[in-house]
């Protein structure tokens, strides 16, 4: 977990202790189990043993030494590589050969009269090219509209491999843009979703093959429900009744088979759609 911040170091609070504790699905006092790592595992009373502290961070000095000494080695390589680059470039300028232009006659009369050819050609040449631009800029509106229209739909419909569901996950908990349907704000958005279901996470070190890859399913549905009519009952759902129903998915439709990933989703959004339209019935009934 030290490994995957950015700082190499983490917090000294609750949501520390509660992510170490959901990973590990640990039974123990996490934060009595991190103090006595800090106090009594070390080399001297200044620390520098096991995991270090400032009062608000803790860290290993070990892991910090490692990390730098890798930094300042990729660094080094890629200055070397811009370096490099531009003694590439360099050489490159100095083959191009200097075009000298041909000095013109501009009293010559036939040079003249071609001119004026050309400009009027050019002339009506612009002409043309505005009417085509405004068609093509009046074609493009029309698409763009039609690609915001099937958006949500053609998400889904999209097979759904384990590569998206890696992609989508990187993307969420380290912000590297390879998603091209989630603007920044809409990835806020979800994120705050997935942490009222107290399923979002930056630290997957010690999170087991199985799990990590469950909850890259729950990430991709949380998603697929905010991209589609359903997006307003997310905020009334509870944590509870989602893992339920992924439960229940998963002794419908089995995942060892990458191909049946689709209709994985596609059952598991369907039975919380069906749980939402029944939850909004019944408060139609009691009003």
């Amino acid at each position: 977990m030290l490994r995957n911040e950015t700082t190499y170091k983490l917090s000294l609070d609750k949501t520390t202790y509660r992510a170490i504790q959901m990973q590990t699905h640990t039974k123990i006092d996490v934060q009595k189990f991190i103090d006595d790592c800090i106090n009594e595992y070390r080399e001297s009373s200044q620390g520098n043993g096991l995991f270090n502290t400032d009062g608000t961070y803790f860290w290993s000095e070990s892991l910090l030494n490692r990390m730098y000494k890798m930094e300042n080695v990729r660094e080094k390589r890629s200055e070397a590589g811009k370096k490099s680059a531009e003694k590439r470039w360099g050489k490159k300028e100095e083959k191009k050969r200097v075009i000298r232009k041909p000095k013109i006659d501009r009293n010559n009369k036939n040079i003249t009269s071609v001119k004026k050819f050309i400009t009027s050609v050019t002339k009506n040449n612009n002409n043309v090219m505005r009417l085509l631009r405004k068609n093509v800029t009046k074609n493009n509106k029309i698409k763009e509209n039609k690609i915001k229209e099937n958006k949500v739909n053609n998400i889904i419909k999209t097979k759904l491999n384990k590569t998206k569901l890696n992609n989508l996950f990187i993307y969420m908990i380290n912000g590297q843009k390879n998603d091209e349907n989630i603007s920044d704000t809409d990835r806020a958005a979800i994120i705050t979703r997935l942490q009222a279901l107290e399923l979002y996470t930056t630290s997957i070190g010690c999170i087991p093959e199985k799990m990590l890859f469950e909850l890259k399913l729950q990430y991709w549905t949380i998603k697929e429900l905010y991209f589609s009519p359903y997006k307003v009952y997310l905020n009334a759902m509870t944590r509870t009744k989602f893992l339920l129903k992924f439960l229940q998915t998963q002794k419908y439709i089995t995942i060892d088979n990458e191909d049946k990933l689709t209709d994985f989703i596609s059952y598991f959004i369907k039975i919380l759609r069906e749980d939402f339209e029944k939850g909004e019935n019944n408060n139609a009934k009691s009003m």
